[in-house]
C-alpha cells in the first residue's frame, strides 16, 4: 500500500523472523481462526434495528467505498464469507505446506508494447491468432514473496531474430530488444537455490501453436525457423523426488516434420514405420546438480563421422536432407550413472542396446536411423 511502512518488509527478510511468524501462525492462530463462527442471533435483532437507525448503513455505501448490504442477516453472510476467504489467503502464505512461490511476468508486445499488468502462475501473456511477436520479457516474483525470501532466484535467456542467443538475464532484468522489431524466437528458464521446485513453460509459436510444457532451462521455442514466439505461460510448481534426480531428455529433428518434442529417459524419438530419416539430435541432461558431462556425436550421410557435442548442441544437419547413419554417446566426470541407447535402423529395425560410447546404427551401409531410445541409468 502506498502509505504503509516499510518494517514488515524489512523484518520478513530475516529468516529466523519469518520461521517464528509460520511457526506461531500454525500452532497458535489459524486453529482460532478456523473456529471464528459468524450467525445471526435472533437476540441481537433489535439491537441491529436500532444500529441502523442511528447510522443509516443498510444499502448504503460505506466510508471504505463497499455497498453494504440490505439486511443484517446479508451482512453477517457477507462476513462469515470475508473471513473464509481471509483464512484461506493467510493459508496460502503462512501454511508450512503451501506454496508460496508465485511467479509473474510480463512481456512487450509488437505494436502494443509493454502489457498493463503482470501475468501470474500461468496465466497467458502475448497475443493468440494476431500474429504479433514477443519482442521482450521480465520474469520476476511477486512483491510478498521477494520480501519473504530474498534469496531466491529466476534466470532467463532468449533467442532473438538476427542477434542469436543472449546473455542470461537475473530476475526483473529486461530479456530481449525494444524499438528494433525483433521477434523473439525461443526462450529458457530455470530456478536457482529453490529446493524442491521447478519451474515449467510453454510458448505460442508462429504457425505451430501452443508447444508442450517445458521446464527447467529447456528449450521452448524455435532455433534456425525464423518463427516468433506470440504468447507464453510460466508456472512454479512443487517437484517430487524424482523431478529432482538427474535425468536425460532429447530432441530429434525428423525428415518433413521438423525438430520433435523433447523425449525422455527411454521415449522413443522418431518415427516407426514412416520410413523417414533422423536429419539431427539434442541431448540434454537435467537437474545435473552432479556436473556429469554427456558428449555425443553422429555419422552423417555423405559427411562422415562429425567433432562431439555436448548438454543440447545439435549433432547432425538441418535442411540438407543428409540421414543420420549412426551415433554414440557417452557420459564423462561420473561414476554413479551410465547412458544407454538404442536406434531403429532402416530395413534392420531395432538393434540392440548400446552403452557408453559405442556406436548404434551403421556405417558404409547408406542405412538411415528412424528413430532412438535414450536412458540413463544407476549404476
Amino acid at each position: 500500500m502506498d502509505n504503509s511502512n516499510n518494517w514488515y518488509a524489512e523484518l520478513f527478510k530475516i529468516k529466523d523472523f519469518r520461521s517464528e511468524v509460520i511457526r506461531i501462525y500454525n500452532t497458535e492462530i489459524k486453529n482460532i481462526l478456523y473456529s471464528i463462527n459468524i450467525q445471526t442471533d435472533a437476540n441481537m435483532g433489535q439491537s441491529a434495528k436500532m444500529n441502523n437507525i442511528v447510522w443509516d448503513t443498510l444499502g448504503k455505501i460505506s466510508q471504505f467505498g463497499r455497498l453494504n448490504k440490505a439486511t443484517y442477516e446479508e451482512e453477517c453472510n457477507y462476513l462469515k464469507s470475508w473471513i473464509e476467504n481471509r483464512v484461506d489467503y493467510l493459508d496460502s502464505r503462512y501454511s508450512e505446506d503451501s506454496d508460496i512461490y508465485n511467479i509473474r511476468y510480463r512481456t512487450h508486445v509488437q505494436d502494443y508494447g509493454w502489457e498493463d499488468y503482470d501475468s501470474i502462475d500461468g496465466e497467458l501473456s502475448g497475443t493468440e491468432g494476431e500474429s504479433k511477436r514477443l519482442e521482450a520479457i521480465r520474469i520476476d516474483f511477486d512483491t510478498f514473496n521477494s520480501q519473504l525470501f530474498n534469496d531466491i532466484k529466476v534466470k532467463y535467456q532468449v533467442h532473438v531474430q538476427d542477434l542469436g542467443w543472449m546473455d542470461w538475464k537475473n530476475e526483473g532484468e529486461l530479456a530481449g530488444t525494444i524499438g528494433e522489431a525483433k521477434r523473439i524466437e525461443a526462450i529458457r528458464i530455470k530456478l536457482d537455490d529453490i529446493e524442491g521446485y521447478s519451474i515449467k513453460y510453454r510458448v505460442h509459436v508462429q504457425d505451430m501453436g501452443w508447444q508442450n510444457w517445458k521446464k527447467n532451462g529447456e528449450l521452448a521455442g524455435t532455433e534456425g525457423q525464423s518463427k516468433r514466439i506470440e504468447a507464453i505461460e510460466i508456472v512454479v510448481e512443487k517437484s517430487n523426488d524424482t523431478e529432482n534426480q538427474v535425468n536425460i531428455n532429447y530432441s530429434t529433428h525428423i525428415q518433413d516434420k521438423g525438430w520433435s518434442d523433447n523425449k525422455e529417459n527411454g521415449q522413443i524419438a522418431g518415427t516407426e514405420g514412416e520410413s523417414k530419416r533422423l536429419e539431427a539430435i539434442k541431448i540434454n541432461l537435467i537437474n545435473n546438480t552432479e556436473n556429469i558431462r554427456l558428449i555425443y556425436r553422429t555419422h552423417i550421410q555423405d559427411i562422415g563421422w562429425q567433432d562431439w557435442k555436448e548438454n543440447g548442441e545439435v549433432a547432425g544437419t538441418e535442411g540438407e536432407a543428409k540421414r543420420l547413419e549412426a551415433i554414440e554417446i557417452k557420459l564423462e566426470n561420473t561414476s554413479n550413472y551410465k547412458v544407454r541407447y538404442r536406434v531403429h535402423v532402416q530395413n534392420i529395425g531395432w538393434q540392440d542396446w548400446k552403452e557408453n560410447g559405442e556406436v548404434a546404427g551403421t556405417s558404409g551401409q547408406s542405412l538411415r536411423i528412424e528413430a532412438i531410445q535414450i536412458q540413463l541409468v544407476e549404476e
